[in-house]
């Protein structure tokens, strides 16, 4: 099987979401996206997703 958790692990998210407002990342078609602006007018997901192969 792949990879499968052996204890339960522990959600930490921030108390404070402005200390990631600036952070930049690249959207699916590549463009940079201020985190902050994603959020300004509605909640947003973040998702990370990692590629095996």
């Amino acid at each position: 099987m792949f990879g499968i958790a052996k204890t339960r692990q522990e959600v930490q998210p921030p108390t404070d979401a402005r200390a990631l407002e600036d952070i930049v990342l690249r959207d699916w078609c590549g463009r940079d996206v201020r985190l902050g602006d994603v959020w300004s007018e509605n909640p947003a997901l973040l998702v990370f997703l990692r590629h095996y192969g």
